[in-house]
């Protein structure tokens, strides 16, 4: 399921390791995510006449399923934000457990995938990976500059 990304710097080649499972895996559950929202949004539409927001979030859970799956560690405290501003909103219904209730089970699925997914990228072996793509960036980057010069 992983690959192992062979790169070739002029000095030098460097191999970074595979993408774990857990990366996998978290951008398949933001993916489904997108079809949970998209697959509920067609079978129960809201009674909201702007349908913005549904397309927002679509859209922003592809492109991060995208991200996440490329190397963009950044990514993950994209979704820790979105899921701390979901938090307060709740917390400050006054009702919690109810407002929980009230929702539409697209959003509740969608909110769980959401955690399991940021769960997944902040375990050790995700945040190998991230670190050893971020720094390969560098590196790339530093060796481009160098040419440029």
């Amino acid at each position: 399921m992983s690959q192992t990304s062979q790169i070739d710097t002029s000095a030098n080649t460097s191999q970074v390791m595979d993408r774990p499972i857990t990366v996998s895996v978290a951008s398949l559950l933001l993916v489904l995510n997108v079809l949970i929202l998209v697959g509920w949004w067609l079978i129960a539409p809201s009674d909201i006449e702007s349908n913005g927001a549904q397309v927002f979030f679509t859209i922003l859970w592809f492109s991060v399923a995208i991200s996440v799956f490329r190397g963009y560690g950044w990514v993950r405290w994209a979704i820790l934000a979105v899921l701390i501003v979901f938090l307060v909103e709740i917390l400050n219904t006054g009702e919690p457990i109810g407002a929980m209730q009230q929702m539409p089970f697209g959003d509740q699925a969608s909110k769980t995938m959401a955690l399991v997914a940021l769960i997944l990228l902040f375990l050790p072996q995700s945040h190998q990976w991230y670190k050893q793509i971020k720094a390969y960036a560098k590196a790339i980057e530093a060796e481009e500059s160098g040419r440029n010069k």
